[in-house]
């Protein structure tokens, strides 16, 4: 099964500093993922569901149109995405919004 996901897992390349948002943990169990959510929700964006083994969550301002899961993603919907959430450890540990375009 883990041979399905690598080949349909999309990456990014970690863009400019200043298209870089980081929440911290506040100490909640996924307390700086819901951080970045909120920050999304309140700038206009939607986004799709967190999936393992990724390391990013797909958002698009505006109305949200992709598969929510970024392993059920291909090239073209690659290109519609503008922001990603990302992290290592979404439990307990930091988080970043990635803003691709």
């Amino acid at each position: 099964m883990a041979n399905r996901f690598r080949k349909n897992i999309i990456s990014f390349q970690k863009p400019t500093p200043d298209k870089v948002i980081r929440f911290e943990n506040d100490g909640r169990t996924f307390g700086a993922l819901y951080q970045a959510e909120g920050w999304l929700i309140e700038h206009g964006y939607h986004y799709g569901s967190l999936c393992v083994p990724s390391l990013f969550i797909a958002a698009q301002k505006g109305e949200y149109t992709l598969p929510q899961k970024i392993y059920n993603m291909d090239k073209e919907d690659k290109v519609l995405i503008d922001a990603v959430i990302c992290s290592r450890d979404y439990r307990e540990g930091s988080v970043e919004v990635w803003l691709l375009k």
